[in-house]
């Protein structure tokens, strides 16, 4: 998911919002430092107070927002506003919490050290599977139309109207629809299951 990000971010400002590479570059580099920011001060202090669940739960709120709506902006004012505040704090909240989920979910020992393994392998076959989706939805699936209906004001007639998005906007969409779906199934996640692995200690 955010291989994808990276992978379309920079074509995505210079299609959608007419910026040039270095512009889309440097907009990207800002972002980078407002996620180290975020990482190094608030978003440490919200997992160890609010743990797993919460934290997740609330990263993923941010991503599937900042998401949903870079799919429809048209100003740059508002993609800086979300490349800088939404995006990126969802962003830091989301990884840390996740290696902490893998620690707590696993016994000390042979156990966590595969459990690492196993979550760090899913992240190369994510970068490995991140190209060929972009490459599908931008060349097979293009350009994406959206229908709707809408009362005419002048007449009263319900009208089919229709919103065209490009591709750039698509792939956005596309990771609107997995942030979405992570969230759906982290809200199903019991935070007493935590209980079991944590470290037993002996007399």
């Amino acid at each position: 998911m955010f291989l994808i990000d990276d992978l379309t971010f920079l074509v995505f400002c210079q299609y959608e919002f007419g910026m040039t590479q270095q512009e889309a570059g440097l907009l990207f580099c800002i972002s980078a430092l407002c996620l180290f920011a975020y990482g190094l001060t608030i978003s440490g202090y919200i997992i160890d107070k609010c743990g797993v669940k919460f934290s997740l739960v609330l990263g993923l709120i941010l991503l599937t927002i900042a998401k949903f709506l870079l799919t429809w902006i048209e100003s740059y004012a508002h993609l800086m506003f979300l490349m800088c505040t939404i995006s990126p704090f969802g962003i830091s909240i989301i990884f840390p919490a996740l290696v902490l989920a893998v620690k707590k979910l696993s016994h000390d020992g042979p156990m966590r050290t595969l459990a690492f393994n196993l979550f760090y392998a899913a992240m190369v076959l994510g970068a490995m599977m991140g190209g060929p989706i972009v490459d599908f939805i931008r060349r097979d699936v293009g350009k994406t139309q959206f229908e709707y209906l809408h009362t005419n004001v002048e007449t009263g007639h319900i009208e089919k109207r229709y919103i065209e998005i490009s591709a750039w906007r698509a792939i956005a969409f596309f990771g609107f629809i997995m942030c979405a779906i992570l969230l759906i199934l982290m809200c199903t996640y019991k935070s007493s299951v935590e209980e079991r692995f944590e470290d037993r200690v002996i007399d």
